[in-house]
């Protein structure tokens, strides 16, 4: 699916070079693990951006995605706010609970001084 970075034409490669992609970057990301380059995008991993941040980062979004989807009518800011806290096994019981099992976890952790004193579930 993707080429090494010698195998590219010169247009594309100037267009890379300029969006800050190293050559090397490129083609290490070809010797990383299968699971690795599974869950990582090789233009960006030549930014520099390593694998376990592509990784946080498509949790998050996809945590956010699901708590924006399950609630409504909660406020964006409020929800990546609380996201932010939460850990990796947080964010995965968040993607997979279903509405009524974030409003428990939010009412039961609401007077929980855990996350900095802040209930990452509170989504109002």
């Amino acid at each position: 699916m993707f080429k090494r970075w010698e195998q590219h034409s010169p247009r594309w490669i100037r267009e890379h070079s300029k969006k800050g992609e190293s050559k090397t970057r490129w083609n290490r990301w070809f010797k990383l693990s299968p699971k690795s380059r599974k869950a990582s995008n090789p233009a960006k991993y030549a930014r520099g951006e390593s694998v376990l941040q592509q990784r946080k980062d498509s949790l998050f979004s996809r945590t956010v995605r699901a708590m924006s989807d399950k609630i409504m009518f909660a406020r964006r800011a409020t929800i990546e706010a609380g996201i932010a806290l939460m850990s990796p096994s947080e964010m995965l019981w968040t993607i997979n609970a279903d509405q009524m099992a974030i409003r428990g976890r939010a009412r039961n952790t609401r007077n929980a001084v855990t996350h900095g004193g802040r209930n990452p579930w509170w989504y109002r």
